[in-house]
């Protein structure tokens, strides 16, 4: 599935974010190990580049940048309501600049890479796995192409376990996401999670980002993996 405008009916149960910020305060996807395992890749006392491939309300890389130096962050998102929610929080830090495009994430990389525009590091937290397979090759492949030399690509999102077909996703890994949702959230909310993910979810096998990594030029790193979540980095060679 590609991203486009017209997509954005499949973010409509996040509309408020309200549903989201529950899920995240309850590390129903866990979030604090996943960004805890990603906070030393960006630098500390140098000053760079951020772009963030459907940034959302920034939230928890918000935490991690503000311990940063200085960092010129640009968001991108399709949720006007999310540039919004991410302006709040980021406008709080005086390290950080921010600036909003409200777009899709290939639209954006490839505006970008036609202007020449690069970034030292690109980050994505629980957006690509939104895209197909071809998609997400196309991503990489502009993302390759939007970092400075030895860039870096920092990617938190879902996968499918090795040797499993993709029915185990959503049966086996997701039917313990929502036990861990059934004390915070109603049935309603609970059952339009799970319309969202079985219709907009496509996880891929961590070998597919390998392969990938090989064809593009990255070196692809895995720092942690929970269930069917993990963080990595894609190291431009």
């Amino acid at each position: 599935m590609s991203l486009d405008k017209e997509s954005n009916a499949e973010f409509s149960y996040f509309k408020e974010w309200n549903l989201y910020h529950t899920i995240v305060k309850i590390n129903a996807m866990f979030h604090r190990e996943l960004y805890d395992s990603i906070r030393d890749t960006f630098p500390r006392d140098t000053a760079f580049t951020l772009c963030d491939l459907g940034c959302g309300s920034s939230d928890y890389i918000s935490k991690i940048l503000s311990t940063k130096k200085c960092v010129h962050y640009t968001g991108v998102d399709m949720s006007q309501s999310a540039l919004e929610y991410s302006a709040k929080i980021l406008n709080a830090y005086k390290n950080i600049t921010p600036a909003y495009v409200q777009t899709d994430m290939i639209s954006f990389l490839k505006c970008a890479v036609s202007k020449g525009q690069k970034f030292d590091m690109i980050f994505s937290g629980f957006a690509v796995h939104h895209l197909s397979s071809s998609d997400k090759e196309t991503l990489l492949t502009l993302i390759s192409q939007a970092l400075n030399p030895q860039g870096r690509f920092i990617l938190i999102d879902i996968f499918l376990p090795e040797r499993h077909l993709k029915s185990y996703y959503f049966d086996t890994l997701m039917s313990y996401y929502y036990a861990r949702l059934k004390d915070s959230l109603s049935q309603e909310e609970i059952d339009a999670t799970k319309h969202h993910n079985e219709t907009f979810d496509f996880p891929e096998y961590l070998e597919f980002y390998e392969t990938l990594s090989q064809k593009i030029g990255f070196q692809f790193k895995v720092f942690e993996r929970i269930e069917g979540y993990f963080s990595s980095c894609f190291q431009l060679i």
